[in-house]
């Protein structure tokens, strides 16, 4: 149950090839996640045209010697990418989004592009990521199962409950139906 991570790179890659992105460099935390998501935006940049300008790997938390090494392709006043794909999770990006804060990285010039794992708050609310497009499904879904949640249980769920919530829906139903 979930979306899975090459639905999700080959969304937020076609919505940037379609607003003009056309140069585009990555950093990639070497995780699973990270290999399966590298993997989908080489071949979704293909199909779409686009030009990989860098790649950069590294261990997730410590992503500065990564930044440092991309700097020229993603800083300054003539980056030679326009975005910059970041597949890591809301743990992982402070770091990620302090170290390309402190190369001078600007979202305005180079939009920041993730995927579902974006979808949470904290993420939101990071400087060097703001303005970036991630793919997840529409919040008003969300938004009406939270309500529900909070009201039953006094508390706020997490984003991932909502699959829980569908996936024990599902059985009953087909339980009832079968």
């Amino acid at each position: 149950m979930g979306f899975l991570p090459r639905a999700e790179v080959r969304r937020i890659i076609d919505h940037a090839a379609g607003e003009n992105r056309r140069d585009v460099a990555a950093l990639i935390p070497e995780s699973g996640y990270g290999e399966v998501a590298e993997a989908a935006f080489r071949d979704s940049a293909r199909q779409r045209g686009m030009r990989i300008v860098a790649v950069e790997r590294y261990r997730p938390g410590s992503p500065t010697d990564a930044v440092r090494r991309i700097g020229a392709a993603i800083s300054g006043s003539s980056p030679r990418a326009d975005a910059l794909f970041l597949p890591d999770t809301p743990d992982s990006l402070p770091a990620v989004a302090r170290a390309l804060t402190d190369a001078g990285f600007d979202p305005g010039r180079v939009k920041p592009l993730g995927t579902g794992v974006w979808n949470d708050p904290a993420v939101l609310q990071l400087p060097a990521l703001r303005g970036g497009w991630f793919a997840a499904p529409p919040q008003a879904g969300f938004d009406a199962f939270s309500q529900r949640y909070s009201s039953r249980f006094g508390s706020e769920p997490v984003r991932i409950a909502t699959l829980a919530y569908d996936g024990v829906s599902l059985a009953a139903a087909l339980t009832r139906t079968q």
